[in-house]
């Protein structure tokens, strides 16, 4: 099999189809595009493009939003991996967001990683339907299916997700990643303690948001996965009855 190196990444030709494709984990050589793996093993979405969007290395981390699940061999030749997934969902029900994170190992405090931002294209199927909110009356919504679907009424769509993945680096550290969060309380007619926390991550070398809070809009919280330097800092700035700065460098 042709195989070379692209920034990080494998080249790889498919012995299904006999086109090249990249892959950019450690292990066992993939030997089938993301395509006819998906194909091969019927799974409910097929991917149609799989896009290395960013590159950061060096990273040490600081902290991580959420622990580590261990996510055993779906076939033979597959290797295990982790996986941690944070939702705005967790803050209230008043939602926005999600960062997921795949790595070889469950990588911990003081680690140095490379990080890939990665951008993958999904063929699924769906079907609209209307709904009744409180907050936003008649929306329309969608309703996933797989592929494989013999529902009626559906359509076939490409949807796109990030993600990012992680892996050990040889690089000295030039960078921090951390998680913080931002919480907003404000009261009804100005009455009991009320404060403001406002995220400046506009300079972090990247950043990913995910938002949460009650349908009232009266509390919430941002939560911010930043890759952070002395230069290009990660500001929480805290108003009302809490003041304050958190800097993140």
């Amino acid at each position: 099999m042709d195989r070379e190196h692209i920034f990080g990444a494998r080249v790889a030709v498919c012995l299904c189809c006999g086109k090249k494709f990249l892959y950019y984990h450690e292990g066992t050589p993939q030997k089938r595009c993301p395509i006819c793996t998906d194909q091969k093993q019927a799974r409910p979405s097929i991917v149609q493009k799989r896009e290395l969007l960013n590159y950061y290395d060096g990273v040490e981390i600081v902290s991580l939003p959420s622990k580590w699940e261990h996510m055993p061999p779906k076939g033979v030749r597959d290797d295990s991996f982790f996986k941690m997934t944070i939702k705005g969902s967790q803050y209230g029900a008043d939602w926005l967001g999600r960062i997921d994170i795949f790595a070889s190992e469950p990588f911990k405090k003081e680690d140095v990683i490379s990080i890939r931002e990665m951008e993958v294209k999904h063929e699924i199927k769906i079907k609209k339907k209307t709904r009744q909110t409180m907050k936003y009356g008649t929306v329309e919504i969608e309703e996933e299916f797989p592929v494989t679907t013999a529902e009626n009424d559906v359509e076939s769509i490409i949807r796109s997700r990030r993600y990012l993945r992680f892996e050990r680096s040889e690089e000295f550290q030039t960078s921090h990643m951390v998680y913080a969060t931002a919480y907003t309380k404000i009261t009804l007619k100005g009455l009991g303690r009320q404060f403001r926390a406002v995220v400046e991550d506009e300079t972090c070398i990247a950043s990913w948001t995910i938002y949460g809070g009650v349908r009232s809009g009266r509390a919430h919280t941002t939560g911010v996965l930043a890759i952070v330097s002395p230069d290009h800092p990660l500001i929480i700035t805290k108003t009302g009855d809490i003041q304050g700065e958190e800097r993140y460098e």
